[in-house]
């Protein structure tokens, strides 16, 4: 389980390259305190791992853990896989509960599609990154459950929104930068609604301010700056906008 040696784990993994967004299941093996459970090929590097969850978002304790042999943190994520709803083979008309992780695997692979319907320029790797941000334990993933539970509608609300020339928006926005992750500059937009104060901060995932990147009144209408983070370490950094009652923090990811 180290990503480069399964036929099945290489194979997933010159998918990722070639465009293909692979979702797979953990496995079922439950978890062990000296190894990882994981069965390929949920252990490939640009694989999306995900485990199974309860109605409770506790992780259920059949879904398999991290981390690879070479110290990857998997699983990715976390979808519910435990006390479904679903359809019976035995029967063409009825339904029941049953669990495992390849139930939460087509929850995300589905929510991965709805993401791509919104961005279709994504990368298996930038969705991965986006997930993985956005995610229920984001700021302390482990080998348990990973990056945590998945938040669809978090993704798709830090979707980047197109916008024209000097097109004024009916409220205040920080959209989502691009691109992301980035190496070493990004380019954030905002907009708002009429002449007014803006000061936007750069802070760490522990909320210390790192750096005030934008602070200065601004007429109405759609405005861009860059983040040049040359001098930062790689990792998740969080935007914070304010503008009178406005105040909204988006995630960027720096990966040097």
């Amino acid at each position: 389980m180290d990503g480069n040696t399964a036929r099945i784990t290489i194979a997933a993994d010159l998918a990722a390259k070639w465009g293909i967004f692979v979702v797979n299941s953990a496995s079922n093996s439950g978890w062990h305190p000296d190894h990882n459970t994981l069965g390929a090929p949920a252990d490939g590097d640009s694989v999306i791992t995900v485990g199974a969850v309860d109605g409770s978002g506790s992780r259920a304790n059949f879904s398999s853990v991290g981390p690879t042999v070479d110290g990857r943190i998997k699983p990715d994520l976390m979808a519910m896989g435990s006390g479904v709803y679903v359809a019976r083979s035995s029967s063409p008309t009825s339904y029941g509960y049953s669990g495992g992780t390849s139930f939460s695997c087509p929850i995300l692979a589905g929510a991965a599609a709805l993401i791509l319907s919104v961005d279709p320029t994504l990368t298996p790797m930038g969705l991965l990154d986006l997930l993985r941000q956005t995610a229920s334990q984001s700021a302390n993933p482990d080998r348990l459950m990973g990056w945590g539970i998945i938040n669809t509608f978090e993704v798709v609300n830090s979707l980047p929104t197109t916008v024209e020339g000097d097109e004024v928006l009916e409220d205040f926005y920080i959209l989502r930068n691009y691109p992301n992750p980035f190496n070493p500059a990004t380019k954030v937009q905002f907009s708002v609604p009429q002449q007014s104060d803006v000061k936007i901060t750069l802070h760490d995932i522990l909320g210390r301010e790192v750096e005030l990147l934008f602070n200065d009144k601004v007429d109405a209408g759609m405005k861009e700056f860059v983040v040049d983070a040359g001098n930062l370490s790689s990792g998740v950094y969080l935007v914070r906008m304010i503008a009178g009652t406005f105040n909204k923090t988006i995630k960027i990811s720096l990966r040097k």
